[in-house]
């Protein structure tokens, strides 16, 4: 199965929809699967929560209502990639859903409220859950038993330097989550780090992206790539998972022509 990679604008669009339409054109001719949006009805409600009453205007950008969610759903199908979106209050939950979303995302700093977990698993969307900030043990007090789910791990830092990737927890986590699928949620902005989580073992990837003109003062511009970035980022994940193979060691039927020239026993 191809490894599914989730192209996240964030806040790059500015709140302006002609921007968040472009987007999606940029995601699909990158060879996204997927468009990961941010879904929001209060920028207050949320600073409330989170006590973050410094986030107040980035927080903005991403508020709407039920009527912009589900024609942004409506435009994404129609360009054929999946809509997924990000739901940050638990009164969002159930309109997200209704939008037409493929799947709901819990960001890791919601990831701990169990009554957003479970009302969002009520919905029957499949559960996609960013892990950042956690300990394993705290990972597997919250996901051991809940609904199948993808599991992102990822570091809460923006752009998160290589030092705080650990790329590693990757390789354990297929043997401890047997029922859950295995993602990685990248804040590097490095077209390599993809690669390097395919290779760990990561199964779905979400990866920022900007447009072309987001201004340099926005929020999620220095974690995101630009549309030659994120082409170059998915390029370098489709040739990783051809290069990992099948993990057999057979001969390959591109070696059948130099095989008639090997010594024999």
């Amino acid at each position: 199965m191809s490894v599914e990679i989730l192209a996240e604008p964030g806040s790059t669009h500015e709140g302006r929809v002609e921007w968040m339409l472009d987007l999606i054109d940029l995601a699909k001719t990158a060879g996204c699967d997927a468009i990961k949006w941010q879904f929001l009805s209060s920028a207050t409600r949320l600073c409330d929560r989170r006590r973050a009453p410094n986030y107040h205007t980035a927080y903005t950008l991403i508020q709407g209502d039920a009527t912009l969610w589900t024609y942004l759903v409506k435009e994404t199908h129609a360009r054929g990639l999946q809509a997924i979106a990000t739901a940050y209050l638990p009164e969002d939950v159930q309109p997200i859903a209704d939008s037409g979303v493929d799947a709901i995302k819990i960001a890791s700093f919601e990831a701990s409220d169990g009554a957003l977990l479970r009302r969002a698993e009520q919905t029957g969307r499949p559960l996609y859950v960013s892990t950042g900030m956690m300990s394993a043990l705290e990972v597997q007090e919250i996901f051991a038993h809940c609904t199948p789910a993808v599991l992102f791990h990822c570091a809460s830092v923006y752009p998160a330097p290589p030092e705080t990737l650990n790329l590693r927890v990757l390789t354990q986590w297929d043997r401890v989550f047997r029922h859950h699928r295995i993602g990685f949620s990248d804040h590097s902005a490095e077209f390599i780090t993809g690669a390097l989580a395919v290779a760990a073992g990561a199964e779905v990837l979400e990866v920022h992206c900007r447009h072309p003109e987001t201004p340099e003062t926005n929020a999620d511009y220095a974690t995101a790539h630009g549309a030659r970035g994120l082409e170059t980022y998915v390029e370098a994940v489709r040739f990783t998972e051809l290069a990992l193979g099948t993990g057999l060691k057979a001969p390959h039927q591109a070696e059948d022509a130099m095989r008639a020239y090997r010594v024999q026993p």
